[in-house]
């Protein structure tokens, strides 16, 4: 019978959806702004994977929301580890330091970057982990690309489906630098996960310098095709400023920011404030243009949760436009682009096969899931 310990970052992904690129250190001004928690929903989800092989296994955890009411709510009954509680990482090190004195087969944890290396700094390449996505900003590779796909991970290394692991990177970058437009990446350690190239996520890469030319041809063909009286939502990366600096205007590198008619009507947007801009224009069509990430290919639920389920209603499929360089892509070998923005409807309403502009009136069909 397998040994699992469960870790649930409860604040995890908190500072999302309202536009704090991150919530080490931001947690009041997250609630401040009316942040709802989304980690223990998505821990659960992930644990719904393990019904009906419960005596495969013992899944091990701390009391509350450290992990026993994300599996109560998935209908699973847990063992609870009886510790001190402080709210803070040391949470998360202390857990890891317990299941590796019981003799844990493997860790699934939800959160983000922080909380991975949290892990790491104890687990290190002892034991087999898995991530469930719950943060913001997510550049590791020891995450499953959704939180249903982590589930599904780990119940077949329970069932013995997978037996091989492989050394997985642990990145994460300055938040604080992070939130000024910054984004520096570090890599941190690996650590072991099972073995699946399919439903785990690839480490972030950035934008390489020959696709600075692609990037700007993208730019072209996205602004000489702007409609009028439109409003256009430009979500965060490097290929989108080049839209944004085509138009001269300033931009938001990881926000969401807002343009009609060539002109900025509102920067570094959060969940509230587009559902206000929303409002305020009811007459306007309004489009949302993306670009996956690089090296995963996640188009919606990492780094632009500000788009959420709630904005995307009042969008039409037809009127997300997808930026994407054939060199990033290349990269994804195939792998289609991953929407994960919570919610399973939404999420299947906008997969299938979507155009992605690659330059200057330059398109091709690739399939989002």
């Amino acid at each position: 019978m397998k040994k699992i310990g469960l870790i649930v970052n409860p604040i995890a992904g908190m500072g999302g959806s309202t536009g704090l690129k991150g919530t080490d250190g931001m947690i009041e001004e997250a609630l401040r702004r009316g942040a709802r928690p989304s980690s223990p929903a998505r821990a659960a989800k992930a644990l719904e994977a393990l019904k009906g092989i419960e005596s495969e296994f013992i899944l091990m955890c701390a009391a509350g929301p450290l992990g026993e009411e994300e599996a109560v709510m998935a209908g699973l009954s847990p063992q609870i580890i009886d510790m001190t509680v402080q709210g803070n990482s040391e949470d998360t090190r202390e857990l890891c330091r317990e299941f590796i004195r019981r003799e844990a087969d493997a860790v699934i944890f939800a959160g983000g970057d922080g909380t991975a290396r949290d892990v790491l700094d104890i687990a290190g390449d002892k034991v087999t982990v898995i991530g469930i996505p719950a943060g913001v900003k997510i550049h590791s590779a020891v995450f499953a690309q959704k939180p249903e796909y982590a589930g599904i991970i780990l119940r077949r290394f329970i069932t013995g489906e997978l037996r091989g692991t492989r050394l997985a990177e642990v990145m994460d970058i300055d938040e604080e630098l992070y939130r000024q437009g910054a984004v520096s990446s570090r890599l941190y350690g690996y650590m072991k996960v099972p073995f699946d190239n399919r439903l785990l996520q690839g480490k972030k890469s950035g934008s390489q310098p020959s696709d600075a030319a692609s990037q700007q041809s993208i730019a072209w063909d996205i602004t000489d095709s702007m409609e009028e009286d439109a409003i256009y939502l430009v979500g965060p990366g490097s290929t989108t400023s080049h839209i944004m600096k085509t138009l001269n205007l300033p931009y938001t590198l990881i926000g969401i920011d807002a343009v009609m008619n060539r002109s900025l009507v509102a920067e570094d947007l959060s969940e509230k404030d587009i559902l206000k801009l929303i409002e305020e224009y009811p007459d306007k069509n309004i489009k949302l243009i993306l670009t996956p990430i690089g090296g995963q290919g996640i188009i919606l639920g990492r780094g632009n949760q500000q788009i959420s389920s709630r904005v995307l209603e009042k969008i039409d499929r037809d009127d997300i436009i997808i930026a994407a360089s054939r060199n990033k892509l290349a990269e994804l070998r195939g792998r289609p682009f991953i929407l994960d923005t919570g919610d399973r409807e939404t999420d299947e309403r906008l997969s299938g096969y979507l155009s992605v502009v690659t330059g200057y009136r330059e398109y091709v069909i690739y399939r989002a899931e």
